[in-house]
């Protein structure tokens, strides 16, 4: 039996979907590089309008992450949970067992920093798990701040800026990244509590 720990700092938290996990976040994950620097939902499915998720970002300030436990105990078994939630390729969840650290990101620093949150957590972690998206902005070659806010501006020139508008004010309060701060400065965006 294996204790797999999964790291969140988005809509994991708000909406965990079919997601089997305790749904106890924890506010002391690892502190990573996060910011809302890829497009998602350009086709508009499902009645939902682009907007930029949080990803782990390589020039993204260091944003305090949140963890649960899956409620699966094979680290197999929880990674393809994980990724039937997200959506994404099972090449896209990432995973650190505690015992073999084989595990490497083009991000400078990223593995040392979840290790040694893990080794952190050696009674009560296995291994963690966590959804590995890049960055992604159409036309750029490498995100700025300045370029996801000329995407938003962009969308509420349409009045299509809603889902974009939800989706940053209900990430955790703790997930403070640059530009959030910036959409609330200029857009009003507060945040809306969502109980982290």
């Amino acid at each position: 039996m294996v204790r797999v720990a999964i790291l969140g700092w988005g809509s994991l938290l708000w909406n965990s979907g079919n997601l089997r996990n305790e749904r106890k976040w924890r506010s002391d994950g690892p502190w990573l590089p996060i910011e809302f620097a890829r497009t998602s939902n350009l086709k508009e499915k499902n009645g939902k309008r682009p907007y930029l998720s949080l990803v782990i970002c390589p020039h993204a300030g260091l944003v305090r992450t949140y963890w649960d436990m899956s409620l699966l105990t094979e680290i197999s078994d929880a990674r393809l949970d994980l990724q039937s939630r997200e959506g994404c390729s099972i090449d896209d969840i990432a995973c650190l067992p505690k015992i073999n650290a084989g595990w490497s990101s083009a991000t400078v620093g990223l593995e040392g920093r979840i290790q040694d949150w893990l080794n952190s957590k050696m009674t009560d972690v296995d291994a963690v798990i966590w959804t590995n998206l890049g960055w992604k902005l159409p036309g750029a070659t490498r995100f700025t701040v300045e370029d996801g806010m000329k995407w938003l501006r962009s969308l509420r020139e349409v009045r299509k800026d809603d889902d974009a508008e939800e989706y940053i004010r209900k990430a955790p309060s703790q997930t403070d990244t640059c530009l959030r701060r910036q959409a609330k400065e200029k857009f009003g965006w507060s945040d809306i509590a969502i109980g982290h």
